[in-house]
């Protein structure tokens, strides 16, 4: 009987430690149980919740081992403040000198504006330095001292995690970033950069999802890491493009080992404040192994995506801010398709040229030469260019529309004729015989009232045309241009 009441009277008591809750703690200035978010983090157990209310709480914040699965949360991220104080002389790169380490695995931090220290000359701040897995920092507003120097050395981070020669064997699997604002704490000429995720040796996935990057920003996302997912970001610069400026918009700094890197750059905007701002490269890849670039919107910057591997990378199912496949070419340098790419940012305008006759094959040009059109006067009645074949077979399994595209020019007034024959141009497009009138931008594409539309393989000559007996002459805008014909899938 003794023996069957001890061993009850133990497993009574197994029960009511299992069964204990996590606990709340509280900070405030007074009337909490602590005064300071350091206090809170260390009476703290695991899975415990510390809840901060509004104030400007300044300090350096460490989260040790054994805090697994620990919440601290503002109550307002407008009003709860974190302020760091730590800054790192330049000369001691790469070292870091967290503001909020986080060491344990499962932290949630959020409902808060975190500030870096305030500018010092020579320094830089390191952020948040995320050194577990599975941690998760999401709706916070991040204000990050900018540098102000020329070589852009004083340049601090809002968020980084530690790498595997910082730390041999971190691994940061899991990490989510997401729903946070970031923006410099003042103007600097050198900007401040938002995310750097350094090489660990996790091999679970991390997300950076649906973040705002703004301000005086010299670059959004950087990721040494494979298994990465970069996505829905919006990364506007108020910089233009340049050292000190905006330099990147995302940074995919990986060396492929001949497994694919399973990183996806997919549904970001990423783009200057204005005209002539922007970044020198919208986007950079290292290895292109296993790297996917699609859906994107990457617009005036000075190149929108460098791959600087000699593998192809897909980067299909963009936006470039240009219309034609000669257009987004000179924005991109290295192996990279392209195609199908969106005509507009809302990427519901989709153009494919893959499947029509191997790549760039459908883009035949006639040129305008200064001879007839002369700034804003009318060229002469009776004016054509020499005719151009296009021979196009048909890949796909979708009908084709070929449609002339204007590379250069204001407002355009002009006919295109197609003939199956080199000889009868009105063949083909009969509807052509009346003044066609387009007043489109130069990304604009312009389609003829009969577009020549083929569904197999088909060989015709194409021509630019003014009727000898109109009085009017049908181009304006420019003194010369090209007119590409383009192939469109319908």
């Amino acid at each position: 009987m003794k023996k069957l009441l001890t061993s009850f009277l133990i497993l009574s008591a197994l029960l009511m430690v299992g069964s204990v809750s996590a606990a709340t703690k509280t900070v405030c200035s007074s009337g909490c149980d602590y005064t300071t978010i350091q206090s809170a983090i260390t009476a703290a157990s695991a899975a415990d919740t510390i809840s901060v209310g509004a104030g400007i709480y300044t300090g350096d914040l460490i989260i040790p081992t054994g805090k697994d699965n620990l919440i601290i949360t503002g109550v307002d991220k407008a009003t709860t403040i974190i302020k760091g104080v730590s800054n790192v002389a330049i000369i001691s790169w790469p070292l870091a000198a967290p503001n909020i380490e986080i060491l344990s695995s499962g932290v949630k931090i959020y409902g808060f504006t975190i500030e870096s220290p305030n500018y010092e000359a020579g320094k830089y701040s390191s952020g948040i330095v995320i050194g577990a897995s599975n941690v998760e920092i999401y709706g916070n507003n991040f204000k990050t001292a900018p540098g102000n120097d020329a070589t852009a050395d004083e340049v601090s981070q809002a968020i980084q995690t530690y790498s595997n020669l910082a730390k041999p064997g971190v691994d940061v699997s899991g990490l989510n970033i997401h729903d946070n604002s970031f923006t410099s704490l003042v103007s600097g000429i050198s900007g401040y950069e938002g995310i750097y995720v350094n090489l660990d040796a996790g091999t679970g996935n991390i997300t950076i999802d649906n973040n705002l990057f703004n301000g005086d920003l010299i670059r959004a996302i950087s990721t040494e890491r494979a298994h990465t997912q970069i996505t829905l970001n919006t990364i506007i610069t108020n910089f233009a493009p340049g050292i000190p400026g905006g330099y990147q918009g995302i940074n995919v700094r990986i060396t492929s080992t001949g497994n694919p890197l399973d990183v996806s750059v997919n549904g970001n905007t990423i783009k200057g404040v204005s005209a002539g701002k922007g970044f020198s490269k919208g986007v950079y890849v290292k290895s292109a192994n296993g790297v996917l670039v699609n859906q994107n919107v990457i617009t005036g910057n000075t190149v929108a995506l460098d791959n600087d591997d000699t593998l192809e990378l897909n980067a299909e199912y963009n936006y470039w801010g240009v219309t034609t496949s000669a257009e987004i070419s000179a924005l991109i340098t290295g192996y990279v398709d392209y195609d199908p790419w969106y005509a507009n940012e809302t990427r519901t305008d989709l153009r494919n040229v893959g499947n029509v006759g191997g790549e760039g094959s459908d883009f035949i040009s006639l040129t305008v030469p200064d001879s007839i059109a002369y700034g804003n006067l009318y060229s002469t009645p009776g004016f054509e260019t020499t005719s151009k074949q296009i021979t196009l077979t048909n890949t796909g399994s979708l009908a084709v529309t070929v449609t002339p595209v204007w590379s250069s020019g204001a407002e355009i007034f002009k006919r295109v004729k197609f003939s199956d024959d080199n000889t009868n141009f009105n063949k083909i497009s009969s509807g052509e015989g009346t003044e066609l009138v387009y007043s489109k931008n130069i990304t604009a594409t312009l389609v003829t009232s009969n577009p020549l539309v083929f569904s197999n393989p088909i060989s015709v000559w194409t021509k630019i045309k003014i009727a000898t007996g109109d009085t009017v002459a049908k181009l304006k805008g420019t003194q010369s241009g090209t007119i590409y014909f383009q192939a469109v899938e319908i």
